[in-house]
């Protein structure tokens, strides 16, 4: 979010399951001298990507980037079993992931980029 406010001409918009957090996160940046835009997002909920294509498609016509930068990792003290680990990990990490395309990519301009972002730990 940091480099698309400094590079981008257009609104970007940091989005968060947690509003508190997403929020602060904005404030933060706002600190900075930047000016990003919040909106709740859950990729883990259907309805949540739902609001967020609609609210883009009312505002903007479409999405020029999207960046899916969204996922978890569990931490190395997690006593969690390994297989609900990887269930858990792979449901956000990646059928999540791949719904919120599947959602999302109609309403992308022609021009449009998308950038999926992903870690070792996750």
């Amino acid at each position: 979010v940091r480099a698309l406010c400094k590079q981008f001409q257009g609104d970007v918009y940091l989005t968060a399951r947690s509003e508190d957090r997403g929020k602060d996160a904005i404030k933060s940046l706002q600190g900075e001298g930047l000016n990003p835009k919040f909106h709740q997002l859950d990729i883990d909920d259907a309805s949540s990507v739902e609001r967020l294509r609609d609210f883009l498609t009312q505002q903007y016509g479409g999405l020029d980037v999207l960046v899916n930068n969204a996922g978890i990792a569990y931490s190395g003290e997690s006593h969690a079993p390994f297989s609900e680990q990887a269930v858990v990990t792979l449901k956000t990490n990646f059928w999540s992931t791949v719904r919120a395309c599947d959602i999302l990519f109609p309403i992308l301009k022609p021009h449009a980029r998308v950038c999926n972002v992903s870690s070792a730990s996750s």
